[in-house]
């Protein structure tokens, strides 16, 4: 959204609002007027625009072409069998990698593309002898939604089992699931954890207002470990949840003491000695112990000489 006014500060009118659509924003950072054209450099959409006044309305000067293998603004990840699936958020799709990192395909529907609304998380279930792939999609008005579908192959889904209208999701930013196939959802302006079963069934909730005591709480990660147990962590606070496979809280790991080298607390993945971390700041990758200490902090750049930027999400390769 973009607000005009006048030289004396009064408020003349406004245009734009969040989404991707041609009149739509997402992150403008800057811009510059020629008469009463206004250029907009639309960060999170990868565009230049142009609206027009006199007319109301926008056009694109410039924009990213989608090129097979590229992402835009990946979301989501999840590994089977080699393969590795990653929501690729902007572009609306699922892409498939190998091994080694070589793109393979779009996920399919019935053989064509299948397309979603800013998927944001993907998980791929056992369940019965049948394998189950489920999305997560923020959906461009915030009112998320979650599908299940078989698949006929790695690369092809089959009908989906659509989530029961009942459940309402706001703006959900990540999923994960236990070997038995429930998912975990962190339903993110809802404010809560969600279990749902593979019938798309809520099984158990928890609200996480009430275990943190802060009435803003942003969760953006899930992820189950070995053994069972349920992780999420506070985005701006710096604490992790440990739940047990019914989301009851077990235990509180306070990282205040992280703030000084990172901004926000964006993924974490159990593993059995150590946490691994996601974080925004000069270490995008924390490892650390189960009472919190550090272990080890890993700089992408420094490390590999590849610049990470924003990294949200962690998954293993299996």
């Amino acid at each position: 959204l973009i607000q005009i006014f006048d030289k004396d500060f009064n408020f003349k009118y406004q245009i734009g609002g969040k989404g991707d659509s041609n009149c739509k924003l997402d992150m403008a950072v800057s811009g510059d007027s020629y008469g009463d054209q206004y250029y907009i450099c639309d960060e999170n959409n990868d565009r230049i625009l142009c609206y027009h006044k006199d007319r109301d309305a926008f056009d694109i000067v410039v924009e990213s072409k989608f090129v097979l293998g590229q992402l835009r603004r990946p979301s989501g990840v999840v590994c089977d069998n080699g393969l590795i699936y990653v929501a690729d958020r902007s572009n609306n799709i699922v892409q498939v990698f190998n091994s080694e990192n070589e793109f393979v395909s779009l996920l399919k529907f019935k053989g064509k593309t299948m397309f979603f609304d800013n998927p944001a998380s993907v998980s791929i279930d056992n369940v019965a002898n049948n394998k189950y792939l489920s999305v997560i999609e923020r959906c461009a008005s915030n009112n998320g939604k979650l599908t299940i579908h078989s698949m006929l192959s790695p690369i092809n889904l089959d009908e989906s089992i659509c989530i029961h209208p009942k459940i309402v999701l706001r703006d959900p930013q990540d999923m994960s699931s236990n070997p038995k196939g429930s998912l975990y959802i962190a339903d993110t302006l809802n404010r809560r954890l969600i279990k749902v079963g593979i019938k798309s069934e809520i099984l158990c909730e928890v609200d996480m207002v009430s275990v943190s005591g802060n009435d803003r709480i942003l969760i953006k990660t899930v992820s189950v470990s070995d053994n069972g147990n349920v992780f999420t962590a506070d985005f701006d606070n710096f604490v992790i949840y440990e739940f047990n496979c019914q989301l009851k809280i077990i235990n509180k790991i306070d990282l205040t003491h992280l703030r000084e080298s990172a901004v926000v607390l964006r993924a974490v993945f159990a593993f059995d000695e150590y946490i691994l971390l996601c974080v925004r700041g000069d270490s995008q990758l924390i490892s650390i112990n189960r009472a919190g200490s550090v272990i080890n902090k890993f700089n992408g750049f420094h490390e590999t000489g590849i610049e990470f930027n924003h990294p949200v999400k962690i998954s293993k390769l299996c």
